[in-house]
């Protein structure tokens, strides 16, 4: 936009432009200025106007662990992100305590929050725009599967923002593993199209000391990228716990044994899904690899897939993709 002015007194005359917009989202001005003739003088600070509402300015995450057992700790992590320009102040995280949850206060986990009814609250000064970040971490115990979807934050210049995922950590009752006991065996019937049966024997060698195993069967929702592979509708977590305290991808003494019943009829009845396990660094491995010298093998007279596992997890069906290239005819 440009505007004329046909005269300014000196010794601090002003003269003032007005105009309106109507915005869409949070706006930044740093292009304006003024020029005389062949002198130019750029304005030397951006202005910004915040738009409430804006749901791209400031955003919130959450992270928790899908599967675990009644009484363990079950940690949670909320990241903030400020995508505006400018820096935002007074900013005020919140997270309701779903049914079944009981708060920990852990000194270790800094900022810790404070707990307000069922509501844990932090409050962060300042946090730099053009995505600056910050992570809250706390933790709770539950008796049940817990569903939190009431997360969010606010600042002081008036933006907002709502968690949009549904964090949902399925308790299940676990089994103890004792090193001088039986071996434990755990079973599932699948009402799923793909598989109908999951079996996993663990041998009682397979620890050193006794432990507690959690097993979850997890939905699909949410699960990890696995490039150039298809869900074959089958997920689940098996970890081990040590007391209240979670073993992470625990490297088993023996391996345990899994086999899953595939559906004659189902879209895995041709023996080419295989059980792949979520390694550390995010991606989907095939699940005998946990083993030295593992190997899946497939029964098609029993529709049944067995192979050897040598560290706990997460799990899940996949099958390749395949791809099929076909001629075009284009024709005048």
């Amino acid at each position: 936009m440009r505007w004329e002015v046909p005269s300014l007194a000196g010794n601090g005359g002003s003269a003032r432009v007005t105009f309106t917009v109507r915005p869409s989202r949070t706006l930044v001005n740093r292009h304006y200025g003024v020029r005389v003739g062949d002198v130019r003088r750029a304005g030397s600070r951006q202005v910004a106007t915040i738009l409430q509402g804006d749901t791209t300015a400031l955003a919130i995450t959450k992270a928790g662990p899908p599967a675990s057992i009644p009484g363990a700790l079950i940690p949670y992590t909320l990241t903030v992100v400020n995508n505006s320009p400018i820096t935002l102040t007074g900013l005020v995280i919140t997270d309701a305590l779903p049914p079944g949850a009981t708060y920990i206060p852990r000194g270790t986990m800094l900022p810790e929050g404070t707990l307000g009814g069922n509501e844990v609250r932090w409050e962060v000064p300042s946090l730099a725009g053009n995505g600056g970040s910050v992570g809250v971490t706390f933790a709770v115990t539950g008796t049940h599967t817990l569903t939190n979807a009431r997360y969010g934050v606010r600042s002081a210049e008036g933006l907002s923002a709502m968690g949009q995922v549904t964090v949902v950590t399925v308790l299940s009752r676990p089994v103890t593993v004792d090193p001088g006991g039986p071996d434990v065996v755990i079973t599932d019937t699948l009402p799923l199209s793909a598989a109908t049966r999951l079996t996993i024997t663990i041998p009682a060698s397979a620890v050193s000391e006794t432990l507690y195993f959690g097993y979850a069967r997890l939905s699909g929702e949410g699960l990890a990228d696995a490039p150039g592979l298809w869900f074959g509708e089958f997920r689940f977590a098996l970890n081990a716990y040590r007391g209240s305290v979670l073993l992470p991808g625990l490297t088993l003494n023996r391996p345990l044994t899994v086999a899953v019943r595939l559906a004659a009829d189902g879209p895995a009845a041709n023996g080419e899904v295989r059980l792949y396990y979520l390694a550390s660094g995010g991606g989907w491995v095939e699940a005998q690899t946990t083993c030295a010298a593992g190997e899946q093998i497939y029964s098609a007279t029993a529709h049944t897939l067995t192979l050897p596992v040598c560290r706990l997890g997460e799990f899940a069906l996949f099958g390749r993709l395949r791809y099929v290239y076909m001629p075009v005819v284009l024709r005048d």
